[in-house]
């Protein structure tokens, strides 16, 4: 890890220069100044750092000194010290009697700035490390290192989790846009997830959560939650999100699997019903069962094709669709609808005379509801 980069000393400078009028160097740990007030010093080899850095103490150059000292001007010069180790110089110019007062202040400051900075570097890399065991879990590699990691983050591999697949629907938006909506819908879902709860970034619109077991909370409790976020998040930042909720797993072996559920349901959920906004696995494992076959060339799905071709209007289209949902119920199914059921009756006979499958019959409606479906996946 460097410690002391140049845009740290930069912003070593510029911050102490909002409350000094004096120019503000910084050195690095060779004595080259690599931060300064004054922009033509930025390369120059810095003399009194070198012995700032060989003394292991500050050292101050007087007016009558700067000859002697190549590349330095009056002023004061202080170790910068990080972990019990000078890693720069920080110097302050102008008369060494005049600024000695601000010696200790500014020398503190630096050393605050980098302890900070080393402190967000290191939060980044656990962030990272974190996604990474995070994305092991989710196809199936995790290893010695990834059980280590995950140790060392505070992550029980053994807590029973909920695989969470939310996808963010960008609208003809630039990368830098999508990257800046994408953390404040972060901040927004952080106030559902709980300590245990996991978090990784997957591509650019899509984020991943396994949230642990919680016994208070049942998968109706998760999905009212999500819907809460996602309105919040249109509400707040304008952006629609869907979400796709997996199979719960205890086991590391079944994590790839109880994913893989989330990321189809989000997948069929947003075909088959894009007003929808949480799509939870077991609501559709027969369509993504259907998704995952090859069914080219199968009589299978010729059933519905043949209506689409006839049914120009859609109004058969829709009674099927309804009466699907009704539960093959006439009378709520004709409710539905605003019609009698004598019409009703009509189109369920046209129906059947169309495809050549009575949909009052279960096996029949079982045939129609398959092809539907593998025409609206296809």
């Amino acid at each position: 890890m460097t410690v002391l980069t140049k845009v740290i000393a930069q912003d070593i400078v510029d911050q102490t220069m909002r409350i000094l009028t004096y120019n503000i160097n910084v050195m690095d740990e060779s004595g080259v100044i690599i931060g300064s007030g004054d922009q033509s010093r930025i390369g120059e080899m810095h003399e009194g750092a070198t012995n700032v850095i060989a003394q292991k103490r500050r050292v101050d150059i007087a007016v009558d000194q700067t000859q002697k000292l190549a590349g330095t001007k009056p002023g004061i010069n202080l170790p910068i010290v990080f972990e019990d180790k000078i890693v720069g110089v920080i110097g302050i110019s102008g008369d060494p009697n005049g600024i000695s007062q601000f010696g200790e202040l500014v020398k503190m400051g630096a050393e605050m700035s980098l302890k900070q900075a080393a402190l967000t570097e290191q939060l980044q890399w656990d962030d990272r490390l974190r996604e990474e065991v995070i994305t092991q879990i989710i196809h199936d590699k995790v290893d010695s290192l990834s059980e280590e990691r995950a140790h060392r983050l505070g992550i029980d591999l053994t807590v029973k989790r909920l695989p969470i697949l939310l996808e963010l629907i960008p609208h003809h938006m630039k990368e830098e846009e999508i990257s800046e909506l994408k953390k404040q819908a972060l901040s927004y879902l952080q106030g559902y997830l709980g300590e245990k709860d996991l978090v990784a970034n997957s591509g650019p619109t899509r984020i991943i959560i396994l949230k642990s077991q919680q016994p208070h909370l049942s998968k109706t409790g998760i999905i009212k939650e999500f819907q809460d976020v996602i309105r919040i998040i249109k509400e707040r930042i304008s952006l629609t999100c869907h979400v796709g909720i997996g199979m719960e797993f205890h086991r590391l072996e079944d994590a790839q699997q109880a994913y893989e559920y989330a990321a189809s349901a989000l997948g069929v959920g947003k075909i088959l019903y894009p007003d929808d906004l949480v799509y939870d696995y077991e609501e559709f494992l027969l369509p993504i069962l259907l998704s995952q076959l090859n069914t080219k060339g199968h009589k299978l799905t010729d059933y519905y094709e043949t209506l689409v071709a006839y049914d120009k209007s859609g109004e058969l289209q829709t009674t099927l669709q309804l009466y699907i949902e009704q539960h093959d119920e006439l009378n709520e199914t004709a409710q539905k609808l605003h019609i009698h059921r004598n019409t009703l009756r009509y189109r369920l006979d046209k129906i059947a005379s169309v495809t050549g499958k009575d949909p009052r019959k279960t096996k029949d409606l079982l045939k129609l509801h398959i092809s539907q479906l593998l025409y609206q996946l296809k």
